[in-house]
């Protein structure tokens, strides 16, 4: 099964350089016209928007990208806004015009026009930062800025945030995410003052002036405005988004968290992704290990450690549905009148459950028409597999980075070849993200730092690796593939093909029925595959399985034909007509002749409801079980090996079941997800958080391998295909035994029967795929997670579909298991036969004539019919 991930840049909506543009720019400057420095937005529900047309090209000081969306966002019917001012950027200009600090930032512009290194730049940046922050806030602005404060804080009643509103910011060009200050919390006028000097002194960060460098965009023309918000007492907070950020999914994604601030500085968050008919397709609920509370006494925000995590919801899906009804109002009005493509906002939830909007702005876009993907054949198995992602797919080296300060101290530093990992990544690691390949880290949401500038540079991100450090160490400095498509990363550097972005982006697309495969191909690619063949007369028969079987394991794979029809009805399903076709063997193969069309065989099974579905799964199940009882309890007795013909002739009955099962849920379930609309990616995203919970066989048999290579490779080095067989059971007994148990307990190969000896070799050249790879990822707390849940009947049938597939599959590994334990007693048999003298016996063949039976050595015992076995048995007995 694969799992596709979208690059969310290649995928949005491209907006042209001409008049929705200069309508923004015009926007901005006539709201700032309203005001000398400080302009009051109430929240009223007056018409500005007429107005946007008649002061286009009005030449004033402006108040910022953030503080004009809020004012028109304030101005939208049905969106709740906190009320707030905004300081004008004309007053930001006074400050870095006084004479202590002028003449620190006509050098720092000067450097920043010049070939200076970074590092020069970086220390004035410094000097600047410190001076504003330091100084004194002149009299007459003192008063005016009094008058904001108490308004907005309703006389100091009421905390206050300031958040950056900078000429640049919150545009389509450039979003400049995170990269300025914002104060949360603030209780006194004197916190509040010192917050906008914050606020003001990051207009010269780091992380701003590298943003600067890399976009072209001119520190000079970047002035700073400030937002004044009266702070809502939330207990939840999170950003919606006009678009899954993981795929690029045209739907409306929601992550929250608790509190004020954890979802926009990087914390595990919940995931909730509508569709726009407002149809809930997966939510997400992760451990929550922290988050941030509302000092109460004080001004600013605390963080809590959440020792055992905390699982539940931090908003309800009901709130969750409001955010995104509330999200698509917002964006038709902002569409229609500002900018035409996605929008990001932030909203937070008080106490009472009332939904306020605290922000909202243009997604910046990039756009092509092709993208970079890797060759699905003959892939190696993944190293890690993340829970999000955004980008494509890179080569790169790995660079572990396992503590902040060694790229602070420059101990480390990002190359353009290095795909960076982390633990996570913030803000402050932005000014050293210059180029790179791509980004992993073990923490983070759709909205965390490592998201948002792997969008802004173009390039892979894949988050939710769990142990991702740990994971990565040993590999830190060699060449890997990371691939952003499907949230993997591989080892080494594979290559990489030029795909058309609609080939990519076809994956948006509803389930459609006529895109499954139809039966014809199927059984095209059966006869291709040499597991049907078409006979002289166009008859197409099945062979399973396509390898020879001797004595009783082919007249019991015979013998369980007719049982299928049996184990339906046992369901409750009432057939239309019964399942029948012609059966043969073959030299040692077994074949069955459909009779009519597979299409009529699958459409007689569209009968049967999910319960009846339901109920056969949990039949199958039970067969597991008994059958695995039956193996391990087996012993020399008429009843013991009557029980194991019987279980085994059920089982192998199932697994004729198999395909036309399988085939009818599946058309089932995609005529259903065509009729509410489910994108395919997220119902290939619903399998594999199946395939994550439920035990599967190859997963375990994966891991077994791992462990083993790893322990030949230490112990005997060079290539473990040729290690001297030999050599390893004399010099090591116990990894010999274990190899011998895993050729016992999987099924590896395609031969079932059970004459085969161990082919230890075979082994051996599977292990050696092994000993590189990293062992599967087993979470001992998976996120909680809902898909479809606005239709239960779905997502039950998307289920089934799923675990059907995995169940067909861990039944050939547990039937080959079974069959070895049974054997090592035929085995025996045949030896106590030998011992005992007897050398031939007179048995009823299947046809009813009478014959005798040789047995010179144990194995005869393997080639003897279930008759001969049976009187063997009782011979003996």
């Amino acid at each position: 099964m694969l799992e596709y991930n979208v690059w969310l840049w290649f995928i949005y909506v491209k907006v042209q350089e001409g008049t929705m543009k200069k309508v923004f720019v015009g926007a901005v400057f006539f709201i700032s016209a309203l005001s000398e420095c400080m302009i009051p937005i109430n929240g009223e529900k007056e018409d500005v928007r007429s107005e946007v047309g008649k002061k286009v090209m009005a030449e004033c000081t402006n108040v910022g990208g953030k503080a004009w969306n809020l004012g028109f966002l304030s101005k939208i019917e049905g969106v709740n806004v906190p009320p707030f001012d905004a300081v004008g950027c004309d007053i930001f200009r006074k400050i870095i015009g006084t004479s202590a600090i002028q003449g620190d930032v006509e050098e720092l512009y000067s450097l920043c026009s010049s070939d200076s290194d970074i590092k020069a730049l970086f220390e004035k940046a410094e000097v600047v930062r410190q001076k504003i922050t330091a100084m004194s806030i002149p009299a007459d602005l003192l008063a005016r800025l009094s008058v904001m404060y108490q308004k907005v804080s309703e006389n100091g009643s009421k905390p206050v945030v300031v958040r950056s509103s900078s000429t640049v910011e919150d545009g389509v060009e450039g979003a400049f995410a995170g990269l300025y200050e914002s104060v949360l919390n603030l209780r006194t006028f004197d916190d509040f003052c010192q917050g906008l000097k914050t606020v003001w002194a990051s207009n010269f960060s780091n992380n701003a002036i590298k943003y600067y460098l890399e976009k072209g965009i001119g520190i000079r023309t970047s002035f700073m405005g400030v937002v004044v918000q009266q702070m809502i007492n939330a207990v939840a907070s999170g950003t919606a988004f006009s678009v899954d950020v993981s795929t690029g999914y045209n739907g409306i994604s929601i992550t929250a968290n608790y509190g004020p601030e954890a979802v926009v500085s990087g914390e595990s968050a919940d995931n909730f992704l509508f569709s726009n008919d407002l149809f809930l397709i997966k939510a997400l609920v992760p451990e929550k290990k922290s988050f941030y509370r509302q000092n109460t006494t004080s001004s600013g925000t605390t963080k809590i450690e959440l020792e055992d995590g905390r699982r539940e919801q931090s908003i309800s899906l009901d709130q969750a549905r409001s955010v995104a009804a509330t999200l698509k109002v917002i964006r038709k009005v902002y569409n229609s009148e500002i900018y035409d493509g996605l929008v990001d906002t932030e909203f937070c939830i008080d106490e009472s459950g009332k939904i306020f909007f605290v922000q909202v702005r243009p997604l910046m876009n990039v756009g092509s028409q092709s993208v970079f993907d890797i060759s699905m054949t003959d892939l190696p198995a993944p190293v890690a597999i993340g829970k999000y992602s955004v980008g494509g797919v890179n080569v790169g080296k790995i660079k572990v980075i396992d503590s902040f300060s060694k790229l602070a101290t420059g101990a480390l530093e990002i190359v353009p070849e290095d795909i960076v990992v982390a633990h996570r990544t913030e803000n402050q690691w932005s000014q050293f993200f210059t180029k790179f390949s791509g980004i992993i880290t073990m923490e983070g949401n759709p909205t965390a730092h490592p998201m948002l500038i792997a969008r802004e540079h173009g390039v892979p991100c894949v988050i939710g690796v769990p142990d991702a450090v740990k994971i990565f160490t040993p590999y830190d400095g060699q060449w890997m593939t990371i691939d952003a498509f499907r949230k993997k990363v591989y080892p080494g550097k594979l290559p990489l093909v030029q795909v058309p972005l609609d080939k990519v982006t076809e994956i948006f697309e509803t389930l459609k029925p006529e895109t499954l495969p139809s039966l014809q191909e199927l059984v095209d690619e059966g006869i291709k595959k040499k597991k049907m063949f078409r006979d002289a007369s166009g008859d197409v028969w099945f062979v399973k399985p396509d390898t020879t079987l001797s004595g009783a394991l082919l007249q019991l794979q015979l013998s369980s034909f007719p049982l299928r029809n049996t184990l339906l009805e046992k369901t409750g399903t009432k057939l239309l007509t019964k399942i029948e076709g012609e059966q043969r063997a073959i030299n040692g193969k077994v074949y069955e002749k459909v009779l009519g069309s597979l299409q009529d065989q699958v459409d007689w099974l569209r009968v049967m409801s999910l319960d009846n579905f339901k109920l056969y799964f949990e039949q199958e199940n039970a067969l597991f079980a008994d059958y695995m009882k039956a193996c391990e309890n087996f012993n020399l007795s008429v009843e013991s090996w009557d029980n194991f013909c019987e279980k085994y002739r059920s089982l192998c009955a199932y697994m004729w079941l198999s395909f036309i099962t399988r085939t009818s849920k599946l058309q089932h379930t995609f005529d259903m997800g065509s009729k509410l609309g489910v994108p395919k990616v997220y119902f290939s995203d619903f399998e594999r958080s199946i395939q994550e919970k439920a035990f599967q066989e190859d997963v375990e048999f994966q891991r077994e391998m791992i462990i083993l290579a790893r322990k030949l490779k230490e112990n005997f080095g060079g290539a473990i295909s040729d290690i001297d067989l030999e050599r390893l059971q004399a010099e090591h007994s116990d990894l010999f035994a274990d190899l011998v148990a895993i050729s016992k307990k999987y099924k590896f190969s395609d031969c079932i029967d059970w004459m085969t000896p161990v082919p230890l070799r075979d082994v051996l050249r599977r292990l050696e795929r092994c000993h590189s790879a990293s062992l599967p990822i087993v979470e001992e707390r998976q996120p909680l997670s809902f898909y479809f849940s606005d239709s239960p009947e779905f997502g039950e049938w998307a289920r089934f579909s799923t675990l059907s597939k995995i169940q067909q599959n861990n039944g050939h590994h547990v039937r080959v298991r079974g069959q070895w334990l049974v054997r090592e007693h035929l085995l025996e048999l045949g030896k106590k036969a030998l011992d005992a003298g007897i050398r031939d016996i007179e048995v009823v063949q299947p046809d009813g004539c009478l014959g005798r039976a040789a047995f010179n050595v144990p194995e005869d015992i393997l080639k003897a019919s279930t008759n001969q076995i049976r009187l063997l048995i009782e011979k003996m007995a």
